[in-house]
């Protein structure tokens, strides 16, 4: 499995250059992450999801991971990344492919060289493409909306939610020509401007990082994606600061809170539930899921030592 670094900064920056989503940029586009600072303590269950939120929309993924798990977890999590890293480090093909990446987006005529390079991709979508998009828009559309009426677990406004959140993304991938040289040139400085802030040229100094600093990074790398789809009118920092939580109910230290939303200008909204923990509210799931991850590197460990004694044995 590829080191969670790798993953947070190659894969995002990757993701940046081939992602397609208007003309507006978002408030912050020419701005890098803020740098990561301890997480607020949240007295109330609406107060973490609200505030996961706002440290999503500013890029701040330390402050995330602090107001999604107690303290001791977050320790889990962030000595599995340092094994991980150090059991699993990139190949010498990862590292080359970082590098040339890295060092086609900082040269100086990094834009025209991208541009060159998108060039057949954005004919391709001219003449193969955007005239066969409807229908296959449609037919995706059809599919995913048979499914949601299908899940018996959604309720009936779960279902129209769903359905009206399926329609917004038809009507803007419709709507927005991916094949827009303008709008690519855009997205391309965005990219440049990312891989600069990044301020790296190898994985070697990717791997030299603390958990911290990796975190930092990625918030670079998250804002970066978030630039490129708002050039193509995919606002996530929108839709992010549109959250707004209500207590629904509360019976000591489980809580439920309903999240509004708005995604593709449809208002929407979901249930989540929250447990508290030393004084501190945090997602249940996000809770379940991380004493999994760690119940799992406990039974790995278990297996190695198992091997090892067996061998020892024989």
């Amino acid at each position: 499995m590829k080191s969670l670094t790798t993953v947070s900064l190659a894969a995002l920056l990757a993701l940046g250059l081939s992602a397609c989503g208007s003309d507006k940029s978002s408030p912050d586009a020419t701005q890098p992450a803020q740098a990561p600072a301890k997480a607020a303590q949240t007295e109330s269950p609406t107060a973490v999801v609200d505030g996961v939120a706002k440290e999503l929309a500013n890029g701040n993924l330390l402050a995330v991971m602090q107001l999604s798990m107690p303290a001791a977890k977050f320790d889990e999590a962030k000595a599995k990344w340092v094994e991980e890293r150090d059991q699993d480090p990139p190949s010498e093909e990862d590292k080359a492919k970082f590098a040339e990446m890295m060092t086609k987006l900082t040269a100086a005529d990094a834009e025209e060289q991208m541009m060159t390079e998108l060039e057949p991709m954005l004919v391709k979508y001219d003449t193969e493409v955007a005239a066969q998009k409807p229908m296959y828009v449609g037919m995706g559309q059809g599919f995913a909306a048979q499914s949601i009426q299908e899940n018996e677990e959604l309720s009936d406004e779960e279902k129209q939610q769903a359905n009206n959140a399926l329609t917004g993304a038809a009507n803007w991938i419709n709507q927005t020509n991916f094949g827009d040289r303008e709008l690519a040139r855009k997205a391309v400085r965005e990219a440049i401007t990312t891989a600069k802030a990044l301020d790296m040229k190898s994985l070697d100094e990717v791997q030299a990082m603390d958990f911290e600093t990796m975190l930092g990074k990625a918030g670079t790398a998250f804002q970066g994606v978030k630039r490129i789809l708002a050039v193509y009118g995919l606002d996530v920092n929108k839709t992010l600061q549109s959250v707004k939580s209500e207590l629904v109910s509360q019976d000591g230290d489980k809580a439920t809170v309903k999240v509004n939303f708005s995604l593709f200008d449809q208002p929407l909204s979901f249930n989540t539930e929250m447990v508290q923990v030393d004084g501190r509210w945090y997602g249940k799931k996000a809770m379940e899921e991380a004493s999994k991850t760690a119940d799992a590197a406990d039974d790995d460990v278990m297996i190695e030592e198992s091997e090892e004694v067996i061998e020892e044995a024989n």
